[in-house]
């Protein structure tokens, strides 16, 4: 549906918007957003680490390892739209 909602490019209702056009409190609400995302999905997948099968288990450790990277790599929501202001 996302596909078919963003090919219709002639429709302004459907059109993507820039997240560096958003307000400093919608900028810092969807980077609140993500970050509570991304928490609750490594710890789901922390915890159902030793569960996964022989392949997926040591991506899964690999994306564990670099979990505070991950974490970290939506900042940019707040940092872009501070150094505008």
């Amino acid at each position: 549906m996302h596909l078919a909602l963003a090919a219709d490019a002639d429709s302004p209702d459907f059109r993507p918007e820039a997240v560096h056009a958003a307000t400093p409190a919608i900028a810092c609400r969807l980077y609140q957003s993500i970050r509570s995302e991304s928490k609750v999905t490594m710890a789901l997948l922390g915890r159902n680490l030793n569960g996964l099968d022989e392949y997926p288990r040591p991506l899964a450790d690999q994306v564990l390892s670099i979990s505070d990277k991950l974490m970290s790599s939506h900042e940019y929501l707040l940092h872009d739209y501070n150094s505008r202001a």
